[in-house]
Protein backbone atom coordinates (compact mmCIF):
# COMPACT_ATOMS: atom_id res chain seq x y z
CA UNK A 1 0.00 0.00 0.00
CA UNK A 2 1.24 3.44 -0.69
CA UNK A 3 0.58 6.50 1.29
CA UNK A 4 0.94 9.93 0.48
CA UNK A 5 4.56 10.07 2.20
CA UNK A 6 5.52 7.31 -0.43
CA UNK A 7 4.56 8.92 -3.47
CA UNK A 8 6.85 11.25 -5.44
CA UNK A 9 6.84 13.95 -8.30
CA UNK A 10 7.83 12.22 -11.48
CA UNK A 11 6.94 8.59 -9.66
CA UNK A 12 5.71 6.27 -12.58
CA UNK A 13 3.73 3.68 -12.85
CA UNK A 14 2.69 0.99 -15.24
CA UNK A 15 0.46 -1.94 -16.32
CA UNK A 16 -0.80 -4.03 -19.09
CA UNK A 17 -0.88 -5.09 -21.91
CA UNK A 18 -5.08 -5.74 -22.15
CA UNK A 19 -5.91 -7.45 -25.35
CA UNK A 20 -8.95 -5.51 -26.73
CA UNK A 21 -11.28 -7.80 -28.49
CA UNK A 22 -14.02 -7.10 -30.98
CA UNK A 23 -16.41 -9.37 -29.32
CA UNK A 24 -15.97 -7.07 -25.71
CA UNK A 25 -16.04 -3.94 -28.30
CA UNK A 26 -19.31 -4.84 -29.91
CA UNK A 27 -20.88 -5.54 -26.77
CA UNK A 28 -20.05 -2.65 -24.29
CA UNK A 29 -21.42 -0.65 -27.42
CA UNK A 30 -24.83 -2.69 -27.49
CA UNK A 31 -25.55 -1.83 -24.29
CA UNK A 32 -23.53 1.30 -23.12
CA UNK A 33 -22.93 3.53 -26.94
CA UNK A 34 -24.86 2.00 -29.20
CA UNK A 35 -23.13 3.86 -32.57
CA UNK A 36 -23.08 1.45 -35.69
CA UNK A 37 -19.43 1.78 -36.23
CA UNK A 38 -18.61 0.13 -32.91
CA UNK A 39 -20.93 -2.51 -33.44
CA UNK A 40 -21.30 -3.48 -37.22
CA UNK A 41 -17.70 -4.73 -38.91
CA UNK A 42 -19.24 -3.05 -42.71
CA UNK A 43 -20.49 0.47 -41.26
CA UNK A 44 -17.23 0.48 -39.37
CA UNK A 45 -15.41 0.14 -42.73
CA UNK A 46 -16.84 2.91 -44.17
CA UNK A 47 -16.59 5.26 -41.27
CA UNK A 48 -13.81 7.58 -41.08
CA UNK A 49 -12.20 5.24 -38.31
CA UNK A 50 -11.76 2.59 -41.36
CA UNK A 51 -12.71 -0.01 -39.13
CA UNK A 52 -13.94 -1.20 -35.80
CA UNK A 53 -12.85 1.28 -33.12
CA UNK A 54 -14.01 0.80 -28.77
CA UNK A 55 -15.79 3.73 -27.52
CA UNK A 56 -14.11 6.26 -25.77
CA UNK A 57 -16.24 5.13 -22.32
CA UNK A 58 -14.37 1.86 -23.48
CA UNK A 59 -10.81 3.00 -22.83
CA UNK A 60 -11.76 4.85 -19.79
CA UNK A 61 -13.14 1.67 -18.35
CA UNK A 62 -9.88 -0.16 -19.32
CA UNK A 63 -7.88 2.64 -17.97
CA UNK A 64 -9.65 2.19 -14.96
CA UNK A 65 -9.14 -1.39 -14.65
CA UNK A 66 -5.59 -1.07 -15.25
CA UNK A 67 -5.12 1.13 -12.27
CA UNK A 68 -6.05 -1.67 -10.02
CA UNK A 69 -2.64 -3.32 -11.16
CA UNK A 70 -0.78 -0.48 -9.50
CA UNK A 71 0.84 -1.02 -6.33
CA UNK A 72 -2.48 -0.34 -4.15
CA UNK A 73 -2.75 3.92 -3.07
CA UNK A 74 -4.44 4.26 -0.06
CA UNK A 75 -7.07 6.62 -1.78
CA UNK A 76 -9.22 8.44 0.21
CA UNK A 77 -11.44 9.79 -2.64
CA UNK A 78 -10.88 10.77 -5.83
CA UNK A 79 -11.67 14.74 -7.38
CA UNK A 80 -12.86 15.69 -10.99
CA UNK A 81 -10.55 14.34 -14.19
CA UNK A 82 -9.70 15.26 -17.48
CA UNK A 83 -9.70 13.41 -20.32
CA UNK A 84 -9.22 13.13 -24.06
CA UNK A 85 -9.35 10.77 -26.50
CA UNK A 86 -6.43 11.60 -29.15
CA UNK A 87 -6.68 7.97 -31.31
CA UNK A 88 -9.33 5.38 -31.65
CA UNK A 89 -9.09 2.05 -29.83
CA UNK A 90 -8.93 -0.73 -32.13
CA UNK A 91 -9.97 -4.49 -32.49
CA UNK A 92 -6.31 -6.29 -31.41
CA UNK A 93 -4.68 -3.28 -30.03
CA UNK A 94 -2.26 -4.27 -26.68
CA UNK A 95 -3.19 -1.64 -24.51
CA UNK A 96 -0.68 -0.24 -21.50
CA UNK A 97 -1.34 2.46 -18.86
CA UNK A 98 1.47 4.40 -17.89
CA UNK A 99 0.44 7.24 -14.09
CA UNK A 100 3.05 9.76 -14.11
CA UNK A 101 2.90 11.79 -10.63
CA UNK A 102 2.55 15.84 -11.35
CA UNK A 103 2.09 17.46 -8.17
CA UNK A 104 1.51 16.02 -4.35
CA UNK A 105 0.57 18.84 -1.78
CA UNK A 106 -1.02 18.43 1.71
CA UNK A 107 -4.56 18.69 2.23
CA UNK A 108 -5.52 21.98 3.86
CA UNK A 109 -8.50 20.48 5.27
CA UNK A 110 -7.55 17.37 6.20
CA UNK A 111 -4.20 16.53 8.10
CA UNK A 112 -4.51 12.84 7.62
CA UNK A 113 -4.26 13.18 3.98
CA UNK A 114 -2.84 14.56 1.11
CA UNK A 115 -3.64 15.69 -2.92
CA UNK A 116 -1.40 14.09 -5.65
CA UNK A 117 -2.05 14.84 -8.91
CA UNK A 118 -1.29 12.39 -11.95
CA UNK A 119 -1.67 11.71 -15.87
CA UNK A 120 -2.52 8.71 -17.00
CA UNK A 121 -1.61 7.38 -20.45
CA UNK A 122 -3.47 4.61 -22.18
CA UNK A 123 -1.66 3.69 -25.15
CA UNK A 124 -1.56 1.04 -27.88
CA UNK A 125 1.26 -1.54 -29.27
CA UNK A 126 2.72 1.40 -31.07
CA UNK A 127 2.82 3.42 -28.71
CA UNK A 128 -0.11 6.11 -29.92
CA UNK A 129 -1.96 7.51 -27.06
CA UNK A 130 -5.82 6.36 -27.01
CA UNK A 131 -6.68 8.05 -23.93
CA UNK A 132 -4.90 11.28 -21.40
CA UNK A 133 -6.31 11.83 -18.24
CA UNK A 134 -5.45 13.84 -16.10
CA UNK A 135 -7.28 13.92 -12.79
CA UNK A 136 -6.18 14.17 -8.55
CA UNK A 137 -6.60 11.90 -5.45
CA UNK A 138 -7.33 12.43 -2.09
CA UNK A 139 -4.14 9.91 -0.16
CA UNK A 140 -3.73 8.76 3.00
CA UNK A 141 -0.75 9.31 5.33
CA UNK A 142 0.29 6.90 7.37
CA UNK A 143 -0.90 6.18 10.54
CA UNK A 144 1.91 6.69 13.40
CA UNK A 145 1.82 4.70 16.40
CA UNK A 146 2.09 6.49 19.95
Amino acid sequence: MLYFEDIEVEDKFSAGPYLLEAGEIKAFARQWDPFKFHMDDEVAAASIYGGLTAPGVLSLCISNRLCHDFEAWAILAMFGAEYRLPNPARVEDKLTLERVVISKRESRSRPDAGIVESEDTLSNQDGSAVLVQRGSVLVGKKRTVA
